[in-house]
């Protein structure tokens, strides 16, 4: 689930998402579904948290273009922790999965090196044998729709693509898809028309073992009327249609949450607090283990994400369990992780099969700070028993991530010759015995400082009705812009749209005959920063005279 919240910002790397849960074998003692942690892009190398968390299962992508061995560190640490892996074989932005067929032989490609009797499994518990799961909310017009996004025909060519040769691997994979979203905003079908359509495309049940949905809720009561677009009562159509359809596996809710943060999230039906966030995770917990379809189906409930991120503009910034407290001092900056009000009762849920970790401590405080010409300085306090050093990570901000080793006994890290923009800095002690430290946690500095100018609205928007379902707005240029501009579509009792497009006109697909829609669009500059937007125009889908 990604906004004009995750919609309009998304770099996608994706997620995602990466997730923490528990393992689907080893119900909690407590009874009830397990829960587990997010962890999305690029936050996944935080994999520590699994420990602190206890969740025994860890989501993360790996897009499918990548040599399958360049995730083998981290599947390897985990299953010597006890926790299973679960694939999310994303594309390296979104969308990109326009091909089914490389994206088969990709999937292929992981299963094998992954696969049971292969070499990398050798040795480890087959019991934590990775799952793959084939894209991330597939059922969404993402920024810059195509490919498998928001079409259930071209999602289900992906799956009949993968599945097969996931199989051909070894049957003991466990294939997860996409089911519909439950949430807020952007695209998506109705969850008939989703379903109907993955089965009418040829999705058979053999092809897949569990699916996913989001059911987000946190600006309607947790049980609405039946015909809420968000919420359970959508997870229940979802459930009862794949069922129709003779399917007889699980579901996990990979993504869900509530925020508690500024004070423009107050407006909340459980408020913008501590307090409202832990309501709803007790609501959501009590709801599915009282409900015998919720209780009987849904194998796991993830918890997204582990901690506040981000700058604000997004509800999902605010969805974390854990939050920073930050210091100033002659250094520079410096941040711990603190738990949040809810994290005590959402973790308790995982800690009947918490499996002691190995993972060193990170550094209990760290500072950034910004030296001259484009370079960030990173330091931290000595970590006692870091006899094998460190590891820094550098987030950059095209979403790629720079590690370097750091010996003992140095606590400093200086990066150089940097591109202006805003980057992220993190440390860990280096792998000792089979396991790599934990990460201390992200703190944000500024090579060079952005621009903070906000680009003009785009002058003379207007849009034409050229066909029976679309709408074609244009706009002039905006000068000191990036030649980036996000689009925005509107229509009474629908969630809002956002697309960020390049150059001066786009073409709006899928739309309603007859129906009203409002359109319009703001400038971004090269610093990423969103303009004003533009008087809004209507328009009517109807045929071309």
């Amino acid at each position: 689930m990604r906004g004009q919240r995750r919609r309009s910002t998304y770099p996608f790397a994706a997620v995602l998402a990466a997730l923490l849960a528990l393992l689907a074998a080893s119900p909690s003692a407590q009874g009830g579904v397990n829960v587990g942690l997010v962890l999305a892009e690029p936050y996944n190398e935080l994999v520590g948290l699994s420990n602190d968390f206890g969740a025994k299962q860890h989501r993360f992508d790996v897009p499918y273009t990548r040599d399958p061995a360049s995730a083998a560190p981290r599947v390897a640490s985990l299953i010597a922790d006890g926790v299973k892996p679960v694939l999310l074989l994303n594309g390296p932005t979104y969308p990109s999965a326009t091909d089914p067929a490389a994206y088969g032989a990709a999937a292929g490609a992981w299963a094998e090196y992954y696969k049971p009797g292969g070499a990398f499994m050798a040795g480890k518990d087959i019991n934590l044998l990775p799952d793959f799961e084939l894209w991330n909310e597939p059922y969404v017009n993402w920024i810059g729709g195509a490919g498998a996004n928001g079409n259930p025909a071209s999602y289900a060519a992906l799956v009949k693509a993968a599945s097969p040769r996931i199989r051909q691997a070894s049957p003991r994979f466990r294939i997860i898809i996409g089911g519909e979203i439950t949430g807020l905003a952007g695209g998506g079908y109705p969850e008939q028309d989703w379903v109907a359509g993955l089965y009418g495309a040829g999705l058979t049940n053999a092809m897949f073992d569990l699916v996913t949905a989001h059911p987000y809720g946190y600006y309607r009561p947790l049980n609405a009327s039946p015909e809420d677009r968000w919420g359970f009562p959508r997870l229940q159509r979802i459930i009862e249609r794949f069922k129709a359809r003779g399917f007889d596996g699980r579901f996990m809710i990979t993504e869900h949450g509530h925020p508690s943060g500024p004070a423009s999230e107050t407006d909340l039906p459980l408020g913008g607090t501590e307090a409202g966030q832990e309501r709803y995770w007790r609501e959501t917990l009590a709801t599915i283990d009282s409900t015998p379809l919720y209780r009987d189906n849904i194998e796991t409930v993830f918890a997204y994400q582990p901690f506040d991120w981000g700058d604000g503009s997004s509800v999902e910034h605010h969805f974390g369990l854990y939050k920073w407290v930050h210091r100033q001092d002659q250094n520079g900056s410096g941040g711990d992780l603190a738990p949040k009000q809810a994290l005590a009762f959402v973790r308790g849920r995982t800690r009947a099969s918490i499996v002691p970790g190995v993972f060193p401590d990170g550094p209990r405080r760290h500072r950034v700070k910004r030296n001259p010409s484009n370079t960030i300085e990173h330091a931290w306090e000595p970590l006692p028993g870091a006899t094998a050093g460190y590891v820094a990570a550098l987030l950059r901000p095209d979403g790629t991530t720079w590690y370097s080793s750091v010996p003992a006994g140095t606590t400093r890290k200086v990066w150089p010759n940097l591109p202006s923009g805003t980057y992220r800095v993190d440390v860990r002690g280096a792998a000792t015995g089979s396991s790599a430290g934990r990460y201390t946690g992200r703190l944000t500095e500024s090579a060079a400082a952005p621009s903070r100018t906000h680009p003009q609205a785009p002058a003379r928007l207007r849009v034409w009705a050229r066909g029976n379902d679309y709408l074609e707005p244009a706009w002039d240029p905006v000068a000191g812009g990036n030649g980036s501009y996000v689009v925005v579509l509107k229509s009474a009792g629908m969630p809002d749209y956002y697309r960020l497009v390049s150059g001066t006109s786009y073409r709006w697909t899928g739309l309603t005959r007859g129906r009203t829609y409002r359109i319009s669009v703001a400038a971004k500059n090269s610093s990423g920063t969103t303009g004003g937007y533009a008087p809004e125009i209507s328009g009517v889908p109807s045929p071309a005279h």
